[in-house]
């Protein structure tokens, strides 16, 4: 493994409108961004993708608590700096992560926004009908039971090309930790107007995967997102009972709409489903003002739930 030198923290946890926590919970420590009053009923709580961490949220947090609401953006399993856990965990366990953290926290009652991979960690909570749980936004992300497996003789994107090249492990730890995975994914999902921007703003991104064990611990948490064992798939069987927003990116380089085409019969508590026209995959970066607004309005539909 190539050497690197140590990641000051100021990098991965920038001052702002918000009080960075580590956070114990479930025998792993987890950082949180959190933001906001100090509403102990209920919080929106932030889940990023591959290959970001909590700061992919930083233009969105300051819309949701511009109007009284609590936000806890989370670095899950693996990155950012939450512990860099050497093992591999399933979706289960992911979910299990936020669910102890959200607990640890003393907080009520949740809605779990959830981007690309952490989209997938919001299915699994809403999948398991924890009364905490008060409704799921997705972003990007359609149900996993319903990802098309990947067939090599078919012609592929280039961003399906780039989630093949991170199941050789080797390659995609040297990939990460040399910022090329990082750039490659920007430019292969982004929408291509807010591609240089991305890029110019990806050093956090790249600095991050040169900690020890990061790359390789961030893709194991990415895979369990993908390829879900037995358990993760009979955990995601049942429908979501709360309301679902499914927000979909017009210009994803690396999903198509007819991969959300199975998200309303996931939900049985009600589902909508909203596009951002000028966004690619990562719409936290891309079209920040506009998906806050999406999710100002769902939350302000859902009513708390009965304990």
């Amino acid at each position: 493994m190539e050497f690197h030198p140590e990641v000051p923290r100021s990098v991965l946890e920038p001052p702002g409108p918000w009080t960075h926590r580590q956070v114990s919970a479930g025998g792993a420590a987890f950082h949180v961004a959190d933001a906001g009053p100090e509403d102990p009923d209920h919080a929106i709580v932030l889940l990023h993708d591959f290959p970001l961490f909590w700061r992919s949220w930083r233009a969105v947090i300051p819309r949701l608590t511009a109007q009284g609401h609590r936000v806890v953006a989370m670095d899950q399993r693996g990155f950012g700096t939450s512990d860099l856990q050497r093992d591999e965990p399933d979706l289960v366990q992911l979910a299990r992560d936020v669910r102890a953290v959200v607990s640890a926290m003393g907080i009520a009652q949740f809605t779990v926004v959830g981007a690309g991979m952490g989209g997938a960690v919001a299915w699994m909570l809403g999948a398991a009908g924890s009364v905490t749980l008060r409704s799921v936004v997705t972003v990007a992300s359609p149900h996993p039971l319903d990802r098309p497996a990947l067939r090599m003789p078919t012609r592929l994107s280039r961003g399906r090309l780039l989630e093949i090249r991170m199941d050789v492990p080797l390659r995609r730890v040297r990939l990460l930790e040399s910022g090329r995975l990082v750039d490659g994914l920007i430019r292969a999902w982004a929408a291509p107007a807010n591609r240089d921007r991305l890029l110019a703003q990806a050093g956090p991104y790249r600095t991050a995967m040169t900690r020890p064990f990061a790359a390789s611990a961030t893709t194991d948490s990415f895979s369990a997102t993908r390829h879900l064992n037995k358990a993760s798939r009979r955990a995601l069987a049942p429908a979501v009972r709360v309301p679902v927003l499914s927000v979909q990116c017009a210009q994803d380089g690396g999903l198509s709409p007819r991969e959300f085409a199975g998200d309303a019969a996931r939900a049985c508590g009600g589902f909508s489903q909203a596009v951002l026209r000028d966004s690619g995959h990562f719409a936290s970066e891309e079209s920040p003002e506009e998906l806050a607004d999406l999710i100002l309005r769902h939350v302000a539909r859902v009513p708390p739930r009965a304990q």
